[in-house]
């Protein structure tokens, strides 16, 4: 059965173009400027993609990145 064009691209290297983000609307997710989340991607802190000229993120990325950035509270690194 021949795969329709939507369905060829619709996932591209496991990720769902359907669902990346912009600039702006992480910025939005993350409460932050979108001056900042380019900070974050020019100085390569946060993973993204590129497309042409355009930068792209990942959700499943970001959430990733999130969960590894997290700063402990002491009460969890005392184990209580």
């Amino acid at each position: 059965m021949p795969r329709t064009q939507s369905a060829r691209f619709r996932s591209v290297s496991g990720h769902e173009l359907s669902h990346l983000l912009d600039i702006p609307a992480l910025a939005e997710i993350l409460d932050t400027t979108p001056r900042h989340v380019r900070r974050l991607v020019s100085e390569h802190r946060i993973p993204y993609l590129k497309c042409g000229h355009f930068v792209r993120f990942d959700p499943q990325d970001i959430c990733r990145w999130l969960a590894s950035t997290r700063v402990s509270s002491s009460d969890e690194k005392a184990g209580l």
